[in-house]
């Protein structure tokens, strides 16, 4: 077997804030399926919410809370 790509999702990129302190849905060794909910921030009280949606199926391998990173590794080949 062929181990899968590493897709890594850059949550300050796509959200647009440099201050991760949202939520997130996933931990270290789950399966995730293309656009389940990884992450939700929510600002101004509530009021607006922002979601990041993986965009590939796969095991989420790491996690980094501080630089807002998400690293799921496709399935093997």
């Amino acid at each position: 077997e062929i181990p899968g790509e590493l897709t890594i999702i850059r949550i300050e990129e796509m959200i647009g804030v440099s201050d991760i302190t949202g939520t997130f849905h996933v931990e270290v060794g789950s399966k995730v399926s293309k656009k389940d909910l990884v992450y939700s921030h929510k600002a101004l009280f509530g009021f607006f919410v922002s979601e990041v949606r993986s965009p590939v199926s796969g095991t989420v391998e790491y996690i980094l809370k501080e630089e807002g990173h998400i690293g799921i590794r496709l399935p093997s080949r």
